[in-house]
């Protein structure tokens, strides 16, 4: 319950339900490759098409889409995007 220094642990972080999977990233990224629309993409993963779209423009547009960007990239407790060290 307590941590080891005192006051008590804070929740483990989880992924919200709208935000994609490593796999379904991965999807996304094969889907731009291959030149689906984000609508296609959206319909092979079983998911929004606006989820996907705002994905793919939250990492920077089509062009330049890895699906490993979002896992390497994070956020300060100050709102500002920042780079994990891995």
């Amino acid at each position: 319950m307590l941590a080891l220094h005192g006051g008590v642990r804070p929740r483990a972080r989880a992924r919200g339900k709208q935000q994609l999977t490593v796999a379904e990233r991965e999807g996304v990224s094969r889907g731009i490759a291959a030149g689906l629309s984000s609508s296609a993409i959206a319909a092979i993963l079983r998911r929004s098409p606006s989820t996907v779209s705002r994905e793919i423009a939250r990492n920077g547009g089509r062009q330049p889409y890895r699906a490993d960007l979002p896992r390497t990239q994070s956020r300060s407790p100050h709102g500002r995007l920042t780079r994990m060290h891995e």
